[in-house]
């Protein structure tokens, strides 16, 4: 599935196993994908976290409150995914073909996190936001009306 991924996305899921690792856990989860992805410049992404007025540090924080540092054990080499990673790249692969565009993007991923009961959207209740506006918000960035 990574073969439809842009470089940016590739980039994105690289630093979500970077964190993973850096505080001891087993497993690549949605929440460090929502850390990743709060560390974008310059796209939709980052207009929508700069929109809520959050920091990496605030996400950083949330995610040790759920996750705290070797809560899931220590991984050496390369980090697997959780299911609800899986699922969120299932859906971000689903966006990228309704959007009818050639790779998935960090705005495919982030809407793909955002479709499921996982720890980014416990994240996201924790920092106070309804991940459904949430994603309405991004929808709407992108020049895209939310479904009702």
């Amino acid at each position: 599935m990574i073969g439809h991924f842009s470089n940016t996305a590739k980039e994105v899921m690289g630093r979500a196993g970077w964190h993973a690792q850096k505080y001891e856990h087993f497993y690549r989860d949605t929440n460090h994908l929502l850390l990743a992805l709060s560390e974008e410049e310059g796209n939709a992404v980052d207009s929508l976290f700069s929109m809520h007025q959050f920091t990496i540090e605030q996400i950083e924080s949330g995610l040790l409150a759920l996750s705290p540092v070797g809560s899931w054990g220590i991984s050496m080499g390369r980090v697997p995914n959780t299911k609800n990673v899986e699922a969120a790249l299932i859906g971000a692969e689903r966006w990228r073909i309704w959007f009818q565009v050639r790779s998935v993007e960090p705005e495919h991923i982030l809407l793909g996190v955002l479709q499921g009961r996982n720890k980014a959207v416990e994240l996201l209740h924790h920092l106070g936001v309804s991940p459904i506006q949430f994603r309405d918000d991004l929808l709407e960035s992108i020049g895209v009306h939310p479904p009702i």
